[in-house]
């Protein structure tokens, strides 16, 4: 991909994931329950549509799967050690990212299971049902809200860097060569 398309597309998803972001952030601030969790499901969508991104600006491919551990693991190491150093420096005390990879799969089982949460119950009997809600120790889905809105914002930050270090560097050159993928 040229400098411009990966530039134009990693706007182009910037723009969405914020939008997803300040969606929930009006649910989360409107404190009523029947939104149900969907602004947990919103921040989740940006959390997919960021972390593409990232792979996106440091790849200069786009990567189709949900499996945000193997997505993760494919960003160069100093990018990843960028985001969480901002993402732990942003909840410091609230959030845990020692367990990164249990927040990636249930981030994972979020985005594609917890957009339809009524199927989990549908197989249950009532009485596992009634088990299955008053097992707080083992719920169906975890959401990590705020390590999740740590990952998101500290990813916004990276990418808009990105951003701007690809324009600085454009103007500077006027080529049409990505810089360097990191922080």
């Amino acid at each position: 991909m040229s400098v411009t398309s990966v530039s134009r597309s990693v706007q182009a998803r910037l723009d969405e994931a914020m939008g997803h972001m300040n969606a929930a952030g009006m649910l989360e601030r409107k404190l009523d329950p029947t939104v149900g969790h969907s602004a947990t499901l919103l921040n989740t969508l940006a959390f997919e549509i960021l972390l593409k991104t990232v792979f996106l600006a440091t790849r200069s491919k786009l990567k189709g799967s949900h499996n945000y551990r193997e997505i993760w693991l494919e960003l160069p190491q100093e990018v990843r050690r960028s985001i969480l150093i901002s993402a732990c420096d942003r909840f410091v005390g609230h959030a845990d990212y020692m367990k990164l990879g249990t927040l990636l799969k249930d981030w994972r089982k979020t985005f594609e299971k917890a957009r339809y949460s009524y199927e989990a119950n549908d197989s249950r009997s009532d009485d596992a049902l009634e088990k299955a809600s008053s097992n707080w120790d083992e719920p169906d889905f975890n959401f990590h809200p705020i390590e999740l809105q740590g990952l998101n914002e500290s990813m916004l930050n990276w990418l808009r860097k990105w951003v701007d270090r690809l324009e600085q560097r454009q103007k500077q050159v006027g080529n049409d060569q990505l810089p360097g993928s990191g922080s």
